[in-house]
């Protein structure tokens, strides 16, 4: 058998040749071979995570965005711990990629063997001033899929923040005593022509699928301490508790670092009452952006007793991070919940209904691309037009399988009704 089958001159001949030889050792090069991080042959089995985004806009009080990893849709976000200089910060990050619109279609990034990889999850960082210290930092990701090593990557870079440190304590004083570690609110203003300030967690790279967000002019405390940058400059800034509170102010000097303590004083007390929110959404929903240690923290400093976690098709369970969050324990409750719809064929839906409480299964995993529902939730029906809902019943259809899953997952967990 001819490697040519047709008549050829000598010389094209001999280009095809090389021409063959080429595309082999190309093809070779391409082949998976050995994973370098992991000494194995099973690389395109097992999740291959990377930092694809660098520390960028670090400066006054925020980070528009720290970094981002990104990981094969071979592990679960669930299998995932991110630090930042020793210290866990996994609640500081939250997942993009299957959540998002447009997550079923791959992303492509800068794979770390030097050639593309796809990258169908994403994890965004939401790390604020605080969280950094002058000089070096390192942020290592440690993941790994069930029953497989687990593997670690890190990032190092240099925070130089530009402006002037301001750290803020915040104490709550109520009938019931002081309490240093609760909650609060800052709200900074700029005087005299100051700049303004934005802490918001922003960014415009395009791998990420949403515009550029609102500013923000307001800091979360962290167990009672709020640690920021301003440019010189006067400022006036407003700490706040909730409804009940009131508030404290503070000029803030045109120069230099500063450090001041704030007192709120409640003022309205209604024993025998509790603060609630019953519709809630956090990250886990495809429409919120904000990780659930921020939700949390933003409850916290409005005096929010109780909240109904409700992410879209997603069961979510702040209870884990509340007995890990400084200062929540004890001050704030949340009971898991979902909101769920009736998906429309073409995108949409015919509305939502909330329900709660919800007993959250422990070995569900998160929304897969291709996926709708995660943790536990139920798939939502698809209906087709508005008849079809009437005559089927499937809203009262969706209450009774909610209720009888949670039935079973009480039964089998020993939860409770």
């Amino acid at each position: 058998m001819r490697l040519f089958p047709y008549p050829l001159t000598a010389a094209a001949r001999k280009r095809a040749l090389w021409l063959t030889v080429f595309l082999l050792l190309l093809a070779g090069c391409g082949h998976p071979g050995t994973d370098k991080m992991t000494g194995s042959s099973r690389e395109e089995a097992r999740p291959r995570g990377e930092w694809i985004l660098p520390a960028e806009g670090l400066t006054w009080g925020r980070a528009h965005l720290l970094s981002v990893f990104a990981f094969s849709q071979a592990l679960n976000p669930d299998y995932l711990q991110i630090s930042l200089n020793g210290h866990e910060q996994t609640d500081a990050f939250f997942s993009v990629g299957p959540f998002k619109p447009g997550a079923q279609d791959m992303a492509r990034g800068s794979g770390s063997a030097g050639r593309d990889a796809l990258l169908v999850s994403r994890i965004q960082a939401v790390l604020h001033a605080r969280d950094f210290r002058p000089g070096e930092n390192v942020l290592v990701a440690s993941y790994h899929a069930p029953g497989e090593t687990p593997q670690e990557i890190q990032r190092r870079f240099n925070f130089h923040p530009q402006g002037r440190l301001i750290r803020c304590h915040v104490t709550r004083r109520s009938r019931h005593g002081e309490d240093a570690s609760a909650g609060a609110r800052i709200v900074i203003f700029p005087l005299e022509g100051a700049p303004p300030v934005d802490f918001s967690p922003r960014t415009r790279h395009a791998l990420l699928p949403w515009s550029e967000g609102k500013a923000q002019s307001f800091v979360l405390t962290r167990n009672g301490e709020a640690t920021f940058y301003l440019p010189d400059g006067k400022y006036l800034a407003i700490a706040t508790g909730g409804l009940l509170d009131g508030i404290d102010r503070w000029e803030i000097p045109a120069t230099g670092a500063r450090e001041h303590d704030f007192v709120i004083q409640r003022e309205v007390d209604l024993p025998g009452t509790v603060a609630i929110d019953f519709h809630v959404h956090a990250a886990p929903s495809s429409d919120s952006l904000l990780p659930m240690s921020e939700q949390l923290r933003g409850f916290m400093a409005a005096g929010v007793d109780l909240f109904v976690a409700s992410d879209h098709y997603s069961v979510t369970d702040y209870r884990p991070l509340i007995t890990r969050l400084a200062g929540a324990a004890g001050r704030i409750q949340s009971i898991p919940g979902v909101e769920a719809g009736l998906k429309r064929p073409r995108g949409g839906s015919f509305g939502h209904w909330n329900f709660w409480p919800l007993v959250p299964d422990p070995h569900a995993p998160p929304a897969q691309p291709g996926q709708v529902s995660g943790h536990g939730a139920l798939a939502p029906p698809v209906v087709h037009s508005k008849s079809e809902l009437r005559d089927k019943q499937l809203v009262a259809a969706m209450f009774s399988a909610y209720r009888y899953q949670a039935q079973d997952l009480a039964a089998r967990t020993g939860r409770g009704e």
